[in-house]
């Protein structure tokens, strides 16, 4: 998706996006499930939760292409 070798910084930068959101998700849980209350974590919220991820992290990847690498 991003046009360039795995070796560019950039890649890091994705890969380490993608986790950080799934880790907020499982570290902040007591928090968020006091801020928004009904957040649940039974499967299906998981499944939910995990397609946004996977959309949002592909659209903000798609993004990325592209741009020089003093940018990234």
């Amino acid at each position: 998706m991003l046009g360039i070798t795995p070796t560019v910084p950039r890649m890091c930068h994705c890969a380490t996006s993608v986790v950080g959101q799934c880790l907020h998700l499982y570290h902040a849980r007591a928090v968020l499930t006091r801020l928004v209350p009904g957040m649940g974590y039974e499967p299906a919220d998981i499944e939910r939760w995990a397609e946004h991820i996977a959309r949002f992290s592909i659209a903000g990847i798609r993004q990325c292409n592209g741009e020089d690498e003093a940018a990234a």
